[in-house]
């Protein structure tokens, strides 16, 4: 069967595992440290804070800018539940933008009218590899004195104009789960920043609150084990070679596909890089189509099926929130397989079939 994505670990990676092994440090080590260090060079940003999830990574961004109870935090609907959930936990209250047809990104259009004396962030999340128009969300926050937060969960090595992803916020947080571009094998995160001040505050909330080993504030143990970040390591020198072949087999895609009327291929503006985390298409007749690519052993995946401004708790805590737009593409949107280590005889597979399904 062909899967939605997969992750490729193997002799690096191992060889990774018995350094570790070998070292008997398995938390708070060196292989944190030169994950942080090495993450910040490829994004060319000055630093990183290793934590052990992109839900970490989101949430201690929020508690280090002080996002607290009576707070707002701006938020595209289309995005997994990690997003609102972080916001959630700090007290603020979640508010949605609807999202661009075309990018499926939250539209920076739209994003000025839900600006308040309330407001004190925004988080554009970079969904399926395709960043959100940065020069414009950020243009917004700083006439509006508002932070951003770049959710780069999905965004590794995605660009837009030289710059990218989770470079221009204030803070931005990226997710190494296992289907991610570059992965540590496990659940694990990272954040980045140019605020040295930050950065360190994250490194403090990540471990129990301790700088120099005396507790200064309230904390949580959200650190990355020595093993995930040694595999982190070994992974993320592969990052670019993957990313370029996902950008290969999405030109597959377009070539097959292209001419077919019954969907919509994912755009790619110019002077954006897309990295393709995820190939997500809008699609006549999804669900059967999705039956048909089952039938075929071809998986793929709603993402996000849940309307996250239609879910009961969150509207508990923000009310009922109307999204027209996410509310009609949720409805057509499905991602079909694409990931760094596959072939174009597997996309072609995939293409004949969905052909073959609308023929």
């Amino acid at each position: 069967m062909i899967p939605r994505t997969t992750v490729d670990l193997g002799n690096e990676e191992r060889n990774a595992i018995e350094r570790v092994l070998s070292s008997g440090q398995y938390v708070k080590g060196q292989e944190a440290e030169l994950l942080e260090e090495e993450f910040a060079q490829y994004q060319q940003v000055e630093f990183a804070a290793t934590v052990n999830s992109g839900t970490s990574a989101l949430h201690l961004s929020l508690l280090a800018l002080n996002i607290k109870n009576g707070d707002e935090v701006i938020i595209p609907p289309n995005t997994f539940a990690a997003t609102v959930n972080a916001i959630i936990f700090t007290g603020a209250k979640p508010i949605f933008v609807d999202i661009n047809p075309n990018t499926f990104l939250i539209d920076s259009t739209k994003l000025e009218k839900k600006i308040n004396m309330n407001t004190k962030a925004i988080i554009p999340v970079h969904l399926y590899g395709l960043m959100c128009e940065m020069e414009k969300i950020q243009s917004i926050a700083q006439k509006n004195n508002i932070y951003i937060i770049e959710d780069a969960c999905q965004a590794h090595g995605a660009a837009c104009k030289g710059k990218k992803a989770g470079v221009q916020g204030d803070l931005a947080a990226f997710s190494f789960f296992p289907t991610k571009n570059t992965t540590v094998g496990g659940d694990g995160g990272i954040v980045i920043s140019n605020n040295e001040e930050l950065i360190l505050k994250i490194k403090a909330l990540r471990d129990h609150g301790r700088i120099n080993g005396q507790h200064v504030m309230p904390g949580l143990n959200n650190r990355l084990s020595e093993i995930l970040a040694a595999i982190g390591r070994s992974h993320l020198k592969k990052l670019d070679k993957y990313n370029q072949n996902r950008r290969d087999l999405a030109s597959c895609y377009e070539e097959k596909l292209r001419n077919l009327f019954h969907i919509e291929l994912p755009t790619e503006p110019p002077n954006f890089k897309h990295v393709y985390h995820l190939y997500t298409i809008k699609a006549e007749k999804r669900d059967e189509l999705q039956k048909y690519l089952k039938k075929n052993n071809i998986g793929s995946s709603v993402m996000y099926k849940e309307k996250l401004n239609e879910l009961n708790y969150i509207k508990e805590v923000a009310g009922y929130q109307k999204m027209p737009i996410n509310d009609e593409i949720s409805e057509k949107i499905l991602s079909i397989p694409i990931s760094g280590t596959y072939s174009k005889d597997k996309i072609r597979f995939v293409c004949e079939k969905i052909i073959e399904f609308y023929s």
